[in-house]
């Protein structure tokens, strides 16, 4: 079937000129992270604004813009009142009514050196249990932080490698779990983290076979279930259910496809999505309907017989249905870029 778009940017960047980074949806509640082109004293600048949706992406209502500008590294609806999002220089920032009004839950300057985490992502297992993983790399600031108590107080923990944290998981009080997918010398490659006592002690597992030479992405579930999958170079998803000990691989894809997203595993269907670097053959996603054991094969439907370049970020909702921000060209010579917000 065909994607049936909702929204969709402006084709000439100026006023009013969306960029959508990022969707998340929590039962039939959507919600799509924004920046926006405004017109200020005769020049544009860019705000944050936030597009809301209570029946599973079919309709869109923008929300009034909230005191504050980022860009958004990690953004999660937790259930229909409460949202959290983090970025770059410590910023997180959170809602308890669905979005109309923010709280600032930032983290900034921990250690008196002016040194404020670069924050990669941020999730909930509970309205107030969470986590929120930043890059090791910059210098003098915790690994990643946790909460108990909404974001109102953040416990921070640094591990011994100093990592780059990109993926973060939160089960439960005090269990947690995070990625660092690296790939060097140097660092510890490809680490996979799991605490059930808040870290005071936590395993590591390190992925080996045809992940050992290559930088993946994760899709955490709610116990010892994830998914690797790799980003280029025939990205098949591999998956565990002991926590990375183990692996079973499954084989679908060839080294023109580039996995770019997974929606979650605690939903079914799960979709993997990308781009198809081979313009000359038919663009694909990917669908588990086992919360990522195995997977089939579907051919992207068009939306609105607009050509679909790729799939950027896609959510499920539960009944099942699929919302993504889609990257389309139009025009007769389909030249022109466009990004659009489907459901399916």
């Amino acid at each position: 079937q065909a994607w049936q778009v909702t929204h969709h940017t402006s084709s000439v960047v100026g006023d009013g000129f969306y960029s959508y980074d990022a969707v998340s949806c929590h039962g039939e509640v959507c919600m799509v992270a924004c920046e926006k082109d405004v017109l200020d004293s005769g020049r544009y600048s860019q705000i944050t604004v936030f597009l809301r949706s209570t029946n599973g992406g079919q309709t869109w209502k923008e929300l009034d813009p909230p005191p504050f500008y980022l860009s958004v590294q990690g953004f999660q609806v937790i259930d229909s009142n409460n949202i959290v999002l983090c970025g770059s220089l410590g910023h997180v920032f959170r809602s308890f009514d669905g979005g109309k009004m923010w709280v600032n839950q930032s983290i900034i300057d921990t250690n008196g050196n002016n040194a404020s985490p670069d924050f990669t992502c941020i999730h909930f297992s509970d309205a107030g249990t969470g986590i929120v993983t930043a890059n090791g790399n910059q210098i003098g600031t915790p690994d990643l932080y946790t909460t108990t108590d909404s974001g109102n107080h953040w416990n921070p923990v640094t591990l011994s490698s100093d990592p780059l944290l990109s993926i973060g998981h939160s089960y439960d009080a005090g269990m947690y779990r995070v990625a660092v997918p690296i790939y060097s010398s140097i660092f510890n490659e490809n680490e996979i983290y799991t605490t059930h006592d808040n870290w005071k002690s936590y395993d590591s597992v390190r992925l080996t076979g045809s992940f050992q030479l290559s930088i993946p992405n994760y899709s955490f579930g709610m116990g010892d279930t994830f998914v690797a999958y790799k980003t280029t170079k025939s990205p098949d998803p591999e998956q565990t259910t002991d926590g990375g000990l183990n692996w079973q691989e499954s084989t679908l894809m060839d080294s023109t496809f580039m996995a770019t997203e997974m929606s979650s595993l605690d939903q079914n269907p799960v979709f993997l999505v990308g781009e198809e670097l081979d313009t000359t053959k038919v663009n694909k996603m990917f669908v588990s309907f086992d919360h990522g054991e195995s997977w089939q094969t579907r051919i992207i439907p068009s939306a609105n017989d607009t050509p679909i370049l790729w799939i950027k970020q896609i959510a499920v909702t539960q009944n099942g249905e699929a919302v993504a921000i889609i990257v389309a060209k139009r025009g007769t010579q389909h030249t022109v870029e466009q990004d659009y917000l489907g459901y399916l």
